[in-house]
């Protein structure tokens, strides 16, 4: 299995760089797909939003460190139950046969709580529509808040103290 998945993402990588190796195109502003799946995502549509991901080759989700399938993926989208979500693109580029979305997303669940996070999705155009074949998820880092004192630097090196 794990040589399958490793041979899959060695797969991956060959396809994209073959893809992204010619000439860039000009930055888009928008991706119909993208904004179908958001669409999906927020109404909680769970049959549309799983019709996005790619079943051949089965999406690859990487979330931190761990690769998951799309089932997981999905999951994770439709688990948020979100009141809104806002998305700022980092990056997209839509080539006709493959589009790379980076995107930074501020989410707000039904509960009030807001979560940060940054996709990278890969899609591939397989027959007339646009399906998911890889992403990476990370969340937004939150710098800490409160409970740091300024502590003194420590002056090892002999350099004088400006204060």
């Amino acid at each position: 299995m794990k040589k399958a998945l490793n041979f899959a993402a060695v797969i991956l990588i060959f396809v994209n760089s073959a893809a992204w190796s010619q000439s860039s195109p000009p930055p888009a502003d928008s991706f119909p797909a993208f904004e179908q799946w958001k669409a999906a995502v927020l109404a909680a549509d769970a049959a549309a939003l799983k019709s996005f991901y790619s079943s051949d080759p089965a999406a690859q989700i990487r979330i931190e460190t761990v690769m998951h399938d799309a089932g997981a993926d999905t999951s994770f989208w439709l688990g948020l139950k979100p009141k809104s979500m806002s998305t700022e693109f980092v990056r997209l580029i839509v080539r006709p046969a493959i589009a790379n979305v980076i995107f930074r997303a501020e989410i707000v669940g039904a509960d009030g709580k807001k979560i940060s996070l940054t996709d990278d999705q890969i899609w591939k155009k397989q027959g007339d529509q646009w399906r998911l074949v890889a992403s990476e998820r990370t969340d937004a880092p939150q710098l800490p808040t409160g409970g740091h004192e300024k502590r003194p630097v420590p002056r090892e090196c002999g350099c004088p103290r400006r204060d």
